[in-house]
């Protein structure tokens, strides 16, 4: 298996992506891997820079502070 940091699942609404999304949270979790699940609409996302990209620096603090990957 790679050494993944990241799965996305992509879709249109209703067919199933935060189900499966779900399913494979568990299965990863039983593998004991460790998993965080991040919702589509969560703010601030750590795959979504559009809005952030506007942060004043003490917001972009807290941002680093709640994903400091993205830093």
């Amino acid at each position: 298996m790679y050494d993944t940091r990241l799965i996305i699942l992509e879709g249109l609404p209703s067919t199933g992506k935060s189900t499966n999304s779900d399913f494979l949270r568990m299965q990863l979790e039983r593998n004991d891997k460790k998993v965080k699940w991040i919702h589509e609409v969560a703010h601030p996302h750590p795959t979504s820079f559009f809005s952030e990209a506007c942060l004043r620096r003490s917001e972009y603090e807290i941002l680093l502070q709640s994903y400091p990957e993205a830093a």
